[in-house]
């Protein structure tokens, strides 16, 4: 069980301060108990794991989540072909040089469908309180790539985005 505490000072403090305080907290909590869930669920795979697959190295990966960054160690296992995998990624269904939950690229793509790519990760910074480089948003074979086929199915109708304004002709093109 992880219990969260927050310090107010005797004399008080404006309703925003103590939002942000409490925010911060929740944050902090939210990591350790991914951080803690991922420890658990690798620790009951590698028991469980079979015997011809043995540990190699522990590898970092550092991960964006609803919560903020989380750093997360997990154990590079080896098969007997010289194949490596990794069982916390299996199970989570976490693809290499992925660097984002699928929380935060379906907020980015949602975002960036309806945004231009700067405000859109404004937007996102702001919402999870971590800065994000809006170059990730479209720039080809990164993590939060956008897919034709997402935008209808994520945004179409919500309402907390603004509609869609088409794109002007390029020159020479009739509109």
């Amino acid at each position: 069980m992880t219990t969260v505490t927050v310090s107010i000072p005797e004399d008080g403090m404006a309703l925003e301060a103590l939002e942000g305080l409490v925010a911060q907290a929740i944050n902090k909590a939210g990591r350790d108990l991914l951080q803690q869930a991922c420890r658990a669920i690798e620790d009951d795979l590698l028991h469980k794991r079979n015997p011809r697959i043995w540990r190699g190295k522990r590898r970092p990966l550092h991960l964006l989540t609803h919560f903020g960054w989380i750093g997360l160690m997990r154990w590079q296992m080896r098969g007997g072909q010289r194949c490596y995998c990794y069982l916390l990624d299996d199970v989570l269904g976490h693809k290499p040089r992925q660097h984002a939950s699928p929380w935060i690229t379906e907020q980015a793509v949602a975002l960036a469908t309806r945004l231009p790519y700067r405000q859109a990760a404004q937007l996102l910074s702001e919402i999870i309180d971590e800065i994000i480089d809006h170059r990730p948003l479209y720039r080809p074979g990164q993590d939060l790539r956008l897919a034709s086929h997402l935008p209808a199915r994520l945004v179409a109708s919500d309402p907390r985005f603004p509609p869609h304004f088409p794109q002007p002709p390029q020159v020479g093109q009739a509109p």
